[in-house]
């Protein structure tokens, strides 16, 4: 009984929300498929997909030339995937030219879609290229979460920047806490803060000692 006092009277001091640890940020997706599989062209008769050659001949139409023979694991995998080639054509109406079927791979499998882009762009901070869009939304960025950390005040905040403090576990609260505390923050401070999980309890033991200001470099 006393140890669970402890443990709650110590979780209820927690009071700045700080960051959770993670491991970085995924710059790079692989969709493994099964070699050489057979495309069974009567397996799913529920699905939307044209079948064989009628999505092979789309996804032609769509400006993916592909073979058959040298391309069945691609198109395996496009189609396993739910690559079509009204998805094809409209995420290369994005304005960041045409993404490769490795390219479409990757988006799709991680559930980047021409809405989500088109909010990232209406939240302020739109993905600078398809690249930076799967980073994006392999860390969770929500076009909420990009739209709070750009009202919070910290410059000219750049995608890059954004997927580099999710990554770190950013959050908008803590964000906005570290800038109450010390109004000149910058980007790098605020990963710095995250790495060194720097809260209300730091912040006053560092006062306790002489520390007064709000500079966070001093």
């Amino acid at each position: 009984v006393a140890s669970q006092q402890v443990g709650t009277e110590a979780a209820s001091k927690k009071e700045t929300p700080t960051p959770a640890e993670t491991a970085g940020p995924v710059v790079a997706v692989q969709v493994e498929t099964s070699s050489r599989a057979e495309v069974n062209v009567h397996s799913d008769e529920r699905s939307s997909l044209p079948k064989g050659a009628a999505y092979l001949d789309g996804m032609r139409a769509a400006g993916y030339a592909l073979d058959l023979n040298k391309d069945l694991d691609t198109l395996v995998a496009m189609r396993s995937l739910g690559v079509t080639p009204e998805y094809a054509r409209s995420m290369g109406a994005l304005g960041y030219g045409k993404p490769s079927a490795q390219e479409l791979i990757s988006l799709k499998s991680l559930g980047v879609t021409p809405e989500y882009v088109a909010a990232m762009k209406k939240s302020g901070l739109a993905p600078r290229d398809l690249h930076e869009a799967l980073s994006e939304k392999a860390l969770g960025i929500t076009p909420e979460y990009a739209a709070a950390m750009k009202q919070i005040g910290l410059g000219e905040l750049d995608p890059h920047e954004l997927v580099s403090l999710k990554a770190q576990g950013m959050t908008p609260e803590y964000a906005q806490w570290l800038k109450h505390e010390f109004p000149q923050i910058t980007v790098d401070q605020l990963r710095q803060a995250a790495v060194f999980h720097i809260d209300e309890k730091f912040v006053a033991s560092a006062r306790a000692h002489g520390f007064d200001g709000k500079d966070l470099e001093k």
